[in-house]
């Protein structure tokens, strides 16, 4: 099976809505190509961040949905926080 084939298995199986997991999906598919690999790598690996993807897209489209610089702020900070703790939880 191959990177894509398996991030398909982890997105369908999860219990993530259907929109979640298609936008899931875009993502994923239109990352740069240089990436993609060490992001499905990175999934593979911890697929339970699915959900913390899922979830910050939300967040990122609601705050730009009403232009609210603040909560930009705020939620870019949460992002590196979220980062700091993947990169660091075994």
């Amino acid at each position: 099976m191959n990177k894509f084939d398996q991030i398909k298995k982890i997105i369908n199986e999860s219990n993530l809505a259907n929109e979640d997991k298609i936008n899931l999906y875009l993502i994923l598919t239109s990352l740069p190509s240089d990436f993609k690999e060490e992001t499905f790598d990175f999934i593979i690996e911890k697929p339970k961040v699915i959900y913390q993807v899922a979830e910050n897209y939300k967040k990122k489209k609601e705050i730009i949905r009403k232009q609210d610089k603040q909560a930009w702020q705020e939620l870019l900070k949460e992002e590196e926080k979220m980062l700091e703790s993947m990169a660091t939880d075994e």
